[in-house]
């Protein structure tokens, strides 16, 4: 293995949790996207998801966070006296050379077992076969030496995204990844997608938010209309349609947004957003002007919907069913 692909398979972070041999720096998938834009009145997505947790669903984003790497020395230390320690912030190669080097020079086991030194055993193996053999002996092997119930959990996840691609002949880098063309593909040639979808999900114990930002993501992606709406849309027990998500409404309508939707699917799940003022906003927004003017209707306020007017193009749709609504003989307007 080259020198560039080592520092490249060292540079991946362990948050990454399913992938052994991800490059730093790589092509995105069209069907990976980038995070929602924030305004002042908007909610930022982070308050909703972890950083780490939303990283994993757009496999796109890239941190721009700063922080300071502290000496080797200094972690090493906290490491063997039993204080508090992290090494989220050793994600480099050569950083994570330098751990290595000062645990063993320590020569204490613990230490040294504690900087997940399982993915040494994956470090030039690219043959998935292989490699998981390795893990599994690894675990046989080791498991009863790594305390940390993160880890174990991480070696599990490792374990079974390898099976799955081993299984089905797959090389993506990521479980997210994984699911996002595992859902292009099955939507575009199955009638049975879903359950197989959401088999992949309960095997790989995809969390339901990354699972449902994906699914919304790639359906809108792939411009299917429908099978999103018979995915997220549901009856509820008044026999109403509500949106079925763990997304919230209004993240959900900015996620899709970005897709370039027809007004009509936007103005489908508009409603959902609890706040009016909100869904009214984002519908003024992305000129979903149905909407806006029912709103205007609604709210009988004739003088918004009179300013409304010079925002429609003269003598279309829109237009006329702002001039009916003016002239309707039947309607009490509030101003």
């Amino acid at each position: 293995m080259s020198a560039k692909n080592s520092e490249d398979f060292w540079n991946t972070s362990s948050s990454s949790g399913f992938n052994f041999d991800e490059e730093e720096e790589q092509s995105q998938p069209d069907y990976v996207f980038t995070t929602i834009p924030e305004e002042n009145s908007f909610i930022s997505i982070h308050s909703l998801i972890s950083k780490n947790s939303l990283d994993l669903i757009l496999g796109d984003i890239k941190s721009t966070n700063e922080y300071v790497v502290p000496p080797v020395e200094e972690v090493i230390r906290k490491m063997f006296i039993g204080q508090t320690y992290s090494l989220e912030v050793y994600k480099k190669y050569s950083d994570k050379i330098l751990l290595l080097e000062s645990a063993l020079d320590l020569m204490d086991g613990n230490v040294i077992l504690n900087k997940q030194l399982y993915y040494l055993i994956g470090r030039d193996i690219k043959n998935k076969d292989i490699l998981f053999k390795r893990l599994q002996a690894f675990i046989t092997e080791h498991m009863q030496k790594v305390y940390n119930l993160d880890d174990r959990i991480e070696l599990d996840a490792n374990t079974q995204f390898l099976r799955y691609q081993i299984e089905v002949k797959e090389t993506c880098n990521s479980a997210i990844e994984q699911l996002a063309s595992l859902c292009k593909k099955e939507w575009s040639r199955s009638k049975n997608a879903i359950d197989i979808i959401m088999e992949y999900k309960m095997r790989l114990n995809i969390d339901n938010f990354a699972f449902e930002w994906t699914v919304m993501n790639v359906l809108a992606s792939m411009k299917m209309w429908p099978q999103l709406s018979d995915f997220f849309i549901k009856p509820n027990w008044l026999k109403k349609n509500s949106l079925k998500t763990v997304i919230p409404a209004e993240t959900f309508v900015w996620g899709l947004s970005r897709h370039d939707p027809p007004k009509d699917v936007l103005e489908q799940y508009l409603p959902h957003i609890p706040d009016s003022d909100r869904s009214l906003y984002l519908a003024e927004k992305f000129n979903c002007h149905k909407f806006v003017i029912q709103s205007y209707v609604n709210q009988k306020d004739r003088l918004a919907l009179i300013s409304y007017k010079s925002k429609v193009s003269p003598q279309n749709a829109e237009y006329f069913l702002i001039e009916n609504a003016l002239q309707a003989v039947d309607k009490k307007w509030k101003n």
